[in-house]
């Protein structure tokens, strides 16, 4: 998310309400698909689960996406980049 904003800011983008709007802005930019977009979106609200209800959260959901989706991040990474 903080690489998402720094895009943002260093392309002078419109600012971000929210972590998952820094993905919509970019996606709007065209600076990755809809489809990264969408999966970023679910990255930057499950951040905000763990950071916020921890208390309540399913570990076996947090180990799925620790083992199966962090290559959203790396997708992301490899996007931007180009």
């Amino acid at each position: 998310m903080d690489l998402a904003e720094a895009l943002i800011s260093h392309k002078k983008l419109r600012k971000p309400a929210t972590f998952s709007e820094c993905f919509i802005i970019l996606n709007e930019a065209k600076l990755i698909d809809k489809d990264l977009m969408l999966k970023m979106v679910k990255m930057a609200k499950f951040r905000n689960v763990i950071t916020h209800d921890y208390e309540e959260l399913d570990y076996e959901i947090v180990y799925d996406i620790f083992k199966n989706r962090l290559i959203d991040v790396e997708d992301f990474i490899n996007t931007i980049s180009i």
